[in-house]
């Protein structure tokens, strides 16, 4: 009976889940009710892996398969592709501050300007917020700006050829100063991978040099009062990115 709940809560799980994120993509339904079927699909999933366990030690001590070892190995995979990365969702979630935007540069992040006609009206807001940035400083504080080996225009491309290599699209690009810029802006929209959460990014790339540019990188989800630690490890991994040849 164990093994036979255990496949059932399992598959019911996957197509919870299923639906409610493939109801948010299509725009059908906002993101609440979606974030809340995830987060039952999860606690389901667990009680799922749960009775399979106690299913199989059952079936090992009568030496009898109560469900075939396809299904429940079906199930167990689903199960787990739900759990996993919700257990290590809430755990990013309680070690994260409940902030959703991040800059490099703190004292002066880069300012929006293309991403507002992306953009809706119950959308988080853009204002600057001191509590938000003093909260970003005390758990990011590995974050900021970055010198690039490079002049203006051609840090620019890099950083055009980055974005797109992310498979982010770009909303806007500006300079200041047509022959030799002083400075560059670039914004851009992010997706998450399962979510299609979208996130925007501004890239804001000032000439300190004739060969080297400071870059700052801004990240702010578009819903949600905390992003998980996600801008983040963006911005940090895109930077990083930087570094390839």
């Amino acid at each position: 009976m164990m093994s036979i709940w255990g496949v059932r809560l399992a598959f019911c799980a996957v197509i919870i889940a299923a639906i409610a994120i493939g109801l948010f993509r299509v725009d059908m339904i906002g993101f609440r009710v979606p974030l809340l079927a995830v987060a039952a699909s999860v606690l389901i999933a667990v009680i799922a892996l749960l009775f399979s366990g106690i299913g199989i030690f059952n079936d090992i001590v009568s030496k009898t398969a109560s469900v075939s070892p396809v299904l429940r190995g079906l199930a167990i995979i689903g199960a787990l592709l739900l759990a996993v990365p919700g257990i290590s969702a809430l755990r990013s979630g309680m070690s994260s501050p409940p902030i959703h935007d991040v800059s490099t540069d703190p004292d002066d992040p880069p300012l929006f300007e293309f991403v507002m006609a992306d953009r809706r009206a119950s959308d988080n807001s853009l204002e600057l917020d001191a509590a938000v940035i003093a909260q970003q400083r005390e758990a990011y504080p590995e974050l900021s700006s970055v010198r690039l080996q490079l002049p203006i225009d051609q840090a620019a491309e890099k950083i055009r050829a980055s974005i797109a290599a992310q498979g982010w699209k770009i909303l806007g690009d500006r300079k200041l100063g047509a022959d030799a810029p002083s400075e560059v802006q670039i914004e851009a929209v992010a997706r998450t991978r399962i979510f299609g959460f979208r996130d925007d990014l501004a890239f804001r790339l000032r000439r300190i040099g004739e060969a080297e540019t400071l870059l700052d990188i801004r990240s702010a989800s578009r819903v949600g009062i905390s992003d998980l630690g996600a801008n983040a490890r963006r911005v940090t991994g895109f930077i990083d990115t930087l570094t390839l040849p």
